[in-house]
């Protein structure tokens, strides 16, 4: 299979990449490292550039905008190029819309015109739910809160409201591009496909506070570094799936493409609140980071989040994800070899490029 990725030295980008050598494929893609632009050095995804291209996948460090005719002779297109937080978008709305859903218009219409029989999977986020569910009534139940209702005990499905709540720009932006991603399968006929996925965390991320929460934490942890809970008292809850079970999802819905929209997360089983993060941190790992529990809530943020998968299990039979403490003990190995080499788990120093 040849397989085209955007945004392929990101989190997910590089992880489908990573697996799809692994599987015989045909990769190549798109980065221009717009992470260590707008987010600073931490940012920067230079190293998985570095491990990619050892790998032997072709990586043009461009945007993807600049670069559409790389559609060509795909059979799998998978957008993972965006611009992910909810602050910058606020900062700079113009530009986030031009990425996120003016950009996927125009790499649909080049898919349309240069590979019409490939199959199309965007990367989607929850976000496009908006912040609907903190308008639920909520409990504390140790560590964490939960909904009062006992029809979210499996979490948030594909039905529940897009409109009529606060999205943010980057909610909106990824709204409008998920929207658009299933007209072109109704109105042209494009095999495409959302997956709305919840918090995404894996080794191959570069986290930064504004973006990655996880990832983000065990840093912090690992490194020693002060960190701030946004709002709640950290006890809002996120469900975390590992950026290899996206990459397997991928793989199940390109052998057997059915259309539509998915949420893909980490479901009830996978889901942690802040607080109960930050406890396995230091009473299982031994980390002593200093935390701020007091930081203002960030606009848009989810209290509480855990993905309703069924949709997707019931069609892909067999999907399975890695466990949560797993998922963490994972991530502070590898952030404790990081830096280090330039090579496999410990990344090179992280520096960042000329588009």
């Amino acid at each position: 299979m040849k397989i085209y990725i955007t945004g392929i030295a990101g989190l997910i980008g590089s992880t489908v990449a990573e697996e799809a050598v692994k599987r015989g494929h045909k990769v190549w893609g798109t980065d221009c490292d717009n992470r260590g632009k707008w987010f600073g050095p931490n940012g920067s995804v230079q190293w998985r550039i570095a491990e990619l291209s050892a790998m032997g996948v072709q990586i043009h460090r461009e945007d993807f905008r600049q670069r559409l005719g790389l559609v060509g002779g795909a059979d799998l297109i998978v957008h993972c190029a965006s611009q992910p937080s909810h602050d910058w978008s606020r900062a700079h709305v113009v530009k986030d819309f031009t990425i996120n859903a003016l950009g996927t218009v125009e790499l649909l219409e080049a898919a349309r015109n240069l590979s019409p029989k490939a199959t199309f999977v965007f990367m989607s986020t929850n976000k496009v739910y908006g912040d609907a569910v903190n308008d639920l009534s909520y409990v504390r139940d140790g560590e964490r809160l939960v909904p009062a209702l006992t029809s979210f005990n499996e979490g948030v499905d594909e039905d529940f409201l897009v409109d009529k709540s606060l999205h943010t720009p980057f909610g909106v932006s990824k709204t409008a591009a998920d929207l658009m991603v299933q007209e072109y399968s109704r109105c042209f006929g494009i095999n495409t496909v959302s997956f709305r996925c919840g918090c995404l965390t894996g080794p191959g991320g570069t986290a930064v506070e504004m973006q990655g929460f996880l990832g983000y934490l065990v840093k912090c942890a690992v490194w020693g570094i002060d960190y701030m809970v946004y709002g709640h008292e950290g006890y809002q809850v996120r469900d975390n799936i590992d950026a290899a079970d996206v990459a397997e999802a991928v793989f199940r819905y390109a052998a057997n493409p059915i259309g539509g929209v998915y949420n893909i997360g980490g479901g009830p089983e996978n889901s942690i609140s802040i607080r109960e993060a930050v406890f396995y941190l230091r009473d299982h790992h031994g980390l002593n980071f200093r935390v701020s529990w007091l930081g203002p809530p960030r606009k848009g943020d989810h209290r509480w989040w855990v993905t309703n998968t069924g949709r997707f299990e019931a069609e892909y039979p067999g999907w399975k994800r890695k466990p949560i403490k797993e998922i963490i003990d994972a991530l502070v190995a590898s952030e404790q070899r990081r830096r280090g080499t330039p090579l496999g788990d410990a990344p090179i120093p992280a520096t960042t490029i000329d588009a």
